[in-house]
């Protein structure tokens, strides 16, 4: 993990309308926009560019193309983000 670089993501060639959005992670709506459609058969790679002082845990991702999330999270359209604070420091939350 490194703060000063932006983790990308391909959204491929899915077959329907899709997007990504994330809970959890404090990063600019630029990056996390749910009105931000990829169309069918074709690409997008998002960047993340998450703050070094973001706090530690585990966020969530999923499909979020307004009438069709429910069906593309049933398909498996949803994943885990883990932030670490890289350093060995612990915090009380």
């Amino acid at each position: 993990y490194d703060p000063d670089v932006s983790y990308p993501y391909t959204l491929r060639n899915w077959p329907d309308v899709i997007n990504l959005h994330t809970h959890g992670l404090h990063v600019s709506p630029e990056w996390d926009n749910v009105f931000d459609a990829v169309n069918p058969e074709q690409n997008k790679t998002l960047h993340y560019e998450i703050p070094s002082n973001h706090y530690p845990g585990v966020q969530w991702y999923h499909s979020h193309f307004h009438q069709a999330t429910e069906l593309q999270i049933q398909g498996g359209l949803f994943g885990a983000l883990i932030v670490e604070t890289g350093t060995d420091e612990t915090n009380d939350f």
